[in-house]
């Protein structure tokens, strides 16, 4: 990571860094999704040319964790505008209050998730991703232009997406919002300094190393998913292995067996869901669990650490205290 002030453009120099290593496989997929640096931050880019002709400066993001959550939120930080990842279990009540407090009238989602929740208060002014990648990915000339200038050039390649008038330290990097448990959602304001500071943090416990691969399957409209499981390893030379759904036991534990993931990120929830369901290879990569959201009750963790010989670490955050 090269730049700590401002989130966009650390992504940016971070993931051309990884220029020719595969930075996301998604398993939620037959035939796994591979990405390399490149391909990432050239896709992102192009995508965040849409997303720049819309007034906003906040976009709601309705994408599942891997190729496309990290897509579409890399697209609208490139863009200089702030994500707000949704999430689409809350009431329509709950839903429409998120979306007057934030004032999002744009939400860039796919149309196969549209269809799977019919009564959420969808925008008119929808970005359908499962649309326009295909539409970028046509681009070939100009695919390959960008790739050769984002190698010899970046810094005319971020004059040209204009990474360079993203201003530094800003107060709103992205917005989260609770769950709205006790009242209506609250949103809670995360800048640069938050985020590139919490990554930070995790990565100077000395741990985790560029080589290692890191399971990314948890919802991206909490912190853990989006800091500790998105931002994170992109930041920081991580392989993400990704899965829909950490309810998607079957997928999740396909991208920890062949994608050999040395970190596994979960609530004890999750992580004990994993072990009830693990077949006797499927766990074997695992050197890591980092766990959050709840307390980790004594034989979860003790299982994992003795007979699985992982170091179980646990993590502690509230959405309303940031990271």
């Amino acid at each position: 990571m090269t730049n700590n002030k401002n989130l966009p453009e650390a992504l940016f120099h971070s993931l051309r860094a990884k220029f020719f290593a595969h930075v996301v496989i998604d398993y939620g997929r037959s035939k796994p999704i591979r990405m390399k640096g490149w391909t990432v931050l050239v896709l992102a880019l192009f995508l965040s040319r849409k997303i720049k002709t819309y007034e906003s400066a906040r976009i709601g993001l309705a994408l599942p964790p891997g190729v496309a959550g990290i897509l579409g939120n890399l697209a609208v930080l490139f863009a200089g505008k702030i994500p707000v990842n949704l999430n689409l279990t809350v009431s329509k009540e709950s839903m429409i209050s998120t979306l007057r407090e934030a004032e999002i009238d744009v939400m860039l989602s796919a149309e196969k998730v549209k269809k799977k929740f019919p009564d959420f208060p969808w925008s008119d002014n929808f970005i359908d991703l499962g649309e326009l990648l295909p539409v970028e990915k046509t681009k070939k000339v100009s695919l390959l232009f960008s790739t050769l200038q984002l190698w010899f050039l970046p810094g005319f390649v971020m004059k040209k997406f204009q990474l360079n008038r993203i201003e530094n330290n800003r107060k709103e990097a992205a917005l989260l919002f609770t769950s709205g448990s006790s009242s209506q959602p609250k949103g809670v304001v995360l800048s640069d300094e938050n985020i590139l500071s919490n990554c930070v943090q995790m990565n100077a416990l000395g741990l985790f190393t560029p080589n290692m691969s890191l399971l990314g399957n948890l919802p991206l409209f909490h912190s853990f998913g989006l800091t500790v499981g998105t931002f994170f390893p992109l930041l920081f030379g991580l392989r993400i292995v990704a899965a829909p759904s950490p309810l998607d036991y079957k997928t999740s534990l396909r991208a920890i067996r062949e994608g050999r993931a040395d970190v596994i990120l979960g609530t004890p929830t999750f992580l004990r869901g994993y072990l009830r369901k693990a077949k006797s290879d499927d766990l074997k990569s695992v050197r890591y669990v980092v766990a959050g959201a709840e307390k980790s009750p004594p034989d979860l963790i003790d299982v994992w650490e003795n007979e699985f010989g992982c170091e179980y670490l646990e993590g502690y955050g509230l959405t309303e205290c940031s990271p």
